[in-house]
Parts: C-alpha cells; structure tokens; sequence
C-alpha cells in the first residue's frame, strides 16, 4: 500500500512527459508554400540560346517564417559532360519585388540554388521573385537538348522552390536514372517568343498565338503540373484527338528518321485508351 503514491507519482510523471513532447512537435515551427510561376522568354533555335526571366509568386501558408529558399533547375541534371559555359542553365540575378538584388549561391553544378531573402517571409505573407536567366542549349543527350534531327527539347528548365517537410529542405542530389523529382503541383504561365519558322509544342494549353516582323509569340497556362516544357521545331507535324471534352495534340518531326506517323498514331491510340478506360472507372 505504501508504494501505490510512488506508482501514482511515476504514471503522473511520464504522462506529462508524453504531453510535453507531444505540445514540443505540435508547436514545431513548419514551412509550406504555395507557388505559381511566371516565365517570359524569347528562344532562337538557330542560336541555340533562350533568354527568360522567371517570376515566382511564394504564399507561406505554414507557421514558421524563413529567410531562405532553395530551388532546383532539373534540367542541370541531364546536360551532359560539358563546360559549365556550353549547356548550363544559368542564372544571372535574383531580385524581388521591391526590386532589392539578392544573394544567391549555386550549388551541385547548377542543380540548386539558395537565395537570401531581404527579409523574413512570415506566415500568411507572400513574395515575388524574378530570376533573369539564360540557356546555351547543348546537344541532345538525355533529356534535353537539340537533337540530330533538329528539334529543341526543352522539359525542367525552369526554376522550381524545394520541399520542405519534417526533415527540413529537400536538398537531395537528382537520381542518375529516371523522373526522381520531389516536388509540388503549380500553376504556370509562360509567354514564350520564336521565329515563325518554328513551331512550337508544350504541355500548357495555348491562350494565344500571333505574329509579327517575322517572330510568333505563344502564350501558355498550364495548372497543376509539376513542370512546363517546351519543344521547338520547323517539321512538327500535328495530329488531333478528342476523348470526350478532352483535346489529345501530339506533335511528331516528320523528317526524323526514327519517327514515323504510324508509331505517333499508336502513342495516340495508347493515350486515348488510357483516357476512355480510366474515366470510366472513376469518373
């Protein structure tokens, strides 16, 4: 009987140990955004060069504030074994919206970059960003490039913020093999501007195209989407399909000697069923 207040006492002492922890992780400062991206940028497939600027719009909806952000540039990735002068996806300045120049560092041969903000971003506040950059587009190795037949592939060359999560920013090196991203669904819009000689292909849907003294511009949404690419070519051929209210466009280089109309035909196939089979079960 004498030991039950010691009992008693020990229990006490261990629930509230369990309770303090558990206020500790619930009052743990976290980081969450959500981001839409803005991308301007005039592409000259003869050059092999795009220049852009790229304004991200960050809402900090989490409950700690930070002063610094990391973002990736995938496409650093697959540039091949080149100079950084020759393929590299680079940045040349970082501001924000009241125009202050940031500091910034690149970071695993231009993959990452972290930026210093002016100021603490608090919860609930919102910052813009714009990064002036520039690509000198190399030969199509893996993923993006020029390829032999003439096409510019363009996927993951834009600037993207990285996840937070319990274990602080996701910083991680890309896997050498396949799409290892970890990253958000955003919205994007891109105006992009090319000789009208080009055709161009993306992944948003196109709001515009008109042209004038010889250059087309494009103008692209794309919402919820991990990235937005872009192909350039003068022998993009254009098929059409439609699977109830959505629109399949697939664009294929005629003139590529490992591309055929019927292998398009059967990629466009491919997507129709898929389209038709999987409405019909969850839709």
């Amino acid at each position: 009987m004498k030991t039950r207040p010691i009992q008693v006492l020990i229990i006490f002492l261990l629930l509230l140990t369990c309770f303090t922890a558990m206020c500790g992780c619930s009052q743990k400062e976290e980081l969450s955004f959500e981001t839409t991206y803005a991308i301007d940028a005039d592409l000259d497939p003869e050059m092999r060069h795009m220049a852009y600027t790229e304004t991200i719009e960050i809402i900090n909806t989490g409950s700690g504030s930070t002063k610094t952000l990391y973002f990736h540039i995938y496409g650093n990735k697959f540039k091949g074994l080149r100079q950084v002068e020759n393929g590299d996806i680079v940045v040349l300045s970082v501001q924000d919206q009241d125009g202050n120049a940031l500091q910034w560092q690149r970071e695993q041969e231009g993959v990452l970059y972290c930026v210093e903000l002016a100021q603490k971003l608090e919860p609930e506040q919102t910052i813009e960003l714009t990064f002036a950059c520039e690509i000198l587009i190399p030969d199509l190795e893996s993923m993006y490039g020029v390829s032999r037949d003439g096409d510019v592939q363009l996927p993951m060359f834009s600037l993207q913020l990285a996840m937070y999560d319990q274990n602080g920013w996701d910083t991680a090196p890309l896997p050498e093999n396949g799409d290892g991203r970890y990253g958000a669904a955003a919205d994007y819009n891109l105006t992009i501007r090319v000789p009208e000689t080009y055709i161009l292909a993306c992944n948003g849907d196109e709001l515009s195209r008109q042209t004038s003294d010889g250059i087309t511009t494009y103008s692209y949404r794309a919402e919820k989407r991990r990235d937005i690419m872009v192909f350039a070519c003068k022998d993009y051929v254009l098929l059409e399909r439609t699977v109830g209210s959505t629109a399949i466009l697939g664009y294929f280089n005629e003139t590529a000697d490992n591309v055929t109309r019927q292998r398009m035909e059967y990629v466009m196939d491919c997507a129709a069923f898929s389209l038709e089979y999987f409405n019909s079960i969850f839709v």
